[in-house]
């Protein structure tokens, strides 16, 4: 059958394809089974991974009133209290370290589980009949197979296990800290928190279009500049007979161009650090600001002005609570650079499955169309 019979999609096309579908198709590859205990079952790990994360938010929140516990123990001179406040902290020190080192793990083993069967199915239908010829030696779109059968896929399954644990981990602590927030000290408090942070999300969630347009582009003059040098190695000795000062000029323009892409980038990267160390400086400043209008402004802490202990106790826990929020809101905005590097190893990554994808059943005389409908 001809290579050419069925139109393979123009770049054009790729990118007016809904993301989403690329995205959830490209997981599917990542995870393609649920089988417990299994490579290529590691579907099970993200759910197990949520579970991990729902037990640790109530160890987090133990965590934090540690410091209350012994501020109650010191102001109230009381030794009682301080033995309390030292097994409590000793229990719950270990306890929050262990869990995250524990989610850590799994972080890690998403992201080699995810790797292994992405480079698996791409590999095997890269090396399926001719069609790593094909795309070498005459596919002219230079698609680099190389690069996105192994940087690529090392990115995306990186960025994907950190966004997984992210993404299940700061909506949980967000939802829970914010029930508590409101039955212990008010819904006011965590209301100013959630408003402050949804401006600044709403302003940073703007530059993440053309962040993920740059990285994609970045990657893309990466691997030209790099197959140029690897061509230069293969010719080296014609180059160095004939036209060696075109070709200097030639691989020079290819580095202008990733160098001037590079620079946007880091503009753009620039705008998005200072929206996350907005978010992160502006945590405590909102934080201790709350706590000053509740202070003065309501009687929240009126109960506790019996002992200086019971006050010191209040006023620590209650920060510990406004603390958290903020910083899990403050969580989005240091992902967003995460998330924009996932859509675009996403994009990379699809545009490889797609075209090993179509000729594939083009080798094997089926119609790549209608296997995609």
């Amino acid at each position: 059958m001809a290579f050419n019979k069925f139109k393979i999609p123009t770049s054009e096309e790729k990118k007016s394809m809904h993301f989403w579908k690329r995205f959830i198709r490209l997981v599917g590859i990542a995870h393609p089974s649920p089988r417990f205990l299994s490579v290529r079952g590691s579907l099970w790990l993200p759910f197990f991974l949520a579970g991990l994360i729902g037990l640790r938010v109530l160890v987090v929140q133990q965590y934090g009133l540690v410091r209350g516990n012994f501020a109650k123990a010191i102001g109230d001179l009381s030794v009682s209290d301080l033995k309390h406040a030292l097994w409590h902290g000793f229990i719950y020190s270990t306890l929050n370290p262990a869990m995250s080192a524990t989610m850590f793990f799994l972080q890690e083993l998403i992201n080699n589980f995810a790797r292994y069967n992405l480079v698996r199915t791409l590999q095997n239908q890269y090396m399926d009949g001719t069609t790593s010829y094909k795309i070498n030696r005459i596919d002219k779109r230079h698609i680099f197979a190389d690069q996105r059968l192994t940087m690529d896929t090392n990115n995306f399954a990186d960025a994907w296990a950190e966004v997984v644990s992210k993404t299940i981990d700061t909506p949980i602590q967000i939802v829970y800290f914010n029930i508590v927030s409101v039955i212990e000290i008010g819904w006011f408090g965590p209301l100013v928190i959630f408003g402050y942070y949804f401006i600044l999300i709403f302003f940073a969630q703007f530059m993440i279009r053309p962040l993920i347009q740059r990285i994609f582009l970045q990657q893309t003059l990466e691997a030209r500049l790099r197959k140029a040098h690897i061509k230069t190695i293969t010719a080296a000795d014609q180059i160095a007979l004939i036209h060696s000062q075109l070709k200097n000029k030639i691989l020079w323009k290819l580095y202008l161009n990733v160098f001037y892409n590079s620079i946007v980038v880091a503009l753009l990267n620039f705008v998005m650090h200072m929206f996350r160390l907005v978010g992160s400086f502006d945590s405590y400043v909102v934080s201790y600001g709350m706590l000053a209008w509740y202070a003065f402004f309501t009687s929240l802490f009126d109960d506790s002005r019996k002992t200086p202990g019971l006050l010191a106790q209040k006023i620590s826990n209650c920060l510990f609570l406004l603390q958290t929020l903020a910083d899990n809101y403050a969580n989005i905005l240091k992902m967003f650079n995460r998330y924009s590097e996932l859509s675009s190893y996403t994009n990379r990554t699809t545009e490889l499955e797609n075209r090993l994808f179509f000729d594939h059943f083009v080798e094997s005389g089926q119609n790549p169309m209608e296997q995609e409908k």
